[in-house]
């Protein structure tokens, strides 16, 4: 497999299958890195993304 990231969140349904997967791939060889986010609650990249829009457009108008 090639290198991985897993992405997890501190306040979120998925925070320990994430890990899971990260030990998971780690034993298996696989060039892993993992990141866990505090204070965070799931979806927040896709908020982070649609603030960062938001601040583009307001510039361009």
């Amino acid at each position: 497999m090639p290198p991985t990231t897993v992405i997890t969140d501190e306040i979120g349904p998925l925070l320990s299958e994430g890990k899971q997967l990260a030990d998971k791939l780690k034993a298996e060889g696989v060039q892993t890195d993992s990141n866990n986010y505090v204070g965070v609650t799931h979806g927040f990249s896709v908020w982070a993304q649609l603030f960062s829009w938001r601040r583009v457009l307001k510039h361009t108008r």
